[in-house]
């Protein structure tokens, strides 16, 4: 069936205000959507032609809840309510299915290109171990050693705050680092002739 080249991926995390993020799995909206972008839906009151909107397709070639992203190719009103025939930019036919109300997810607002490559690439082990365990793990470790360093930072400076009292009064300096002030007014006994001494003691 037509309708089926508009498959999107029913995995989606939902933000609030009812705004989801999908991803387009097909071509079925070529150029307008290339298949890898990332899109976002938002509900309104009621769509009008040439809108894009998401909506859950009811045949039985797809699995239960998936959701197709087509343009609105003509709005019908009748007894029942009002269904909206679609179509995909890059189809020949319009679908073979109305769509009504309580199937339409949302009209979509804002699309990426290939930003869901990324979103799909994070859905498998690999992906979710590089996009987010990994940098995890690196943040962590950052601020490990930022922590580290702040305590032995801190630490140091606690220590070199405290002088202790033997070693403020001189008391713990190595004898040959000491200086030794000298009276200039007293002269050493070395530096008097012989005679002068004698005389002296005389």
């Amino acid at each position: 069936m037509v309708v089926g080249s508009g498959l999107i991926l029913a995995t989606t995390f939902i933000i609030p205000d009812k705004l989801q993020v999908l991803t387009v799995s097909s071509g079925s909206m070529l150029p307008s959507i290339p298949v890898g972008s990332l899109i976002l839906d938002l509900p309104k009151g009621e769509y009008l032609p040439g809108e894009i909107i998401t909506f859950r397709c009811r045949d039985g070639n797809f699995e239960n809840e998936a959701l197709v992203t087509h343009r609105v190719a003509a709005v019908i009103k009748n007894d029942d309510g009002i269904v909206y025939k679609t179509k995909g930019d890059r189809n020949d036919s319009v679908d073979l299915d109305p769509v009504t109300e309580n199937q339409i997810v949302g009209r979509v607002i804002f699309s990426l290109p290939l930003a869901g490559h990324a979103v799909l690439f994070s859905q498998t082990s690999f992906g979710f171990f590089l996009l987010v365990i990994l940098p995890a793990a690196v943040i962590i470790y950052c601020e490990g050693r930022n922590l580290t360093s702040s305590i032995r930072d801190f630490h140091a400076k606690k220590k070199a705050s405290v002088i202790p009292p033997a070693e403020s009064a001189g008391c713990g300096i190595p004898w040959g680092e000491r200086t030794i002030q000298r009276d200039p007014h007293v002269v050493p006994l070395s530096g008097i002739p012989q005679d002068d001494r004698n005389l002296k003691s005389a």
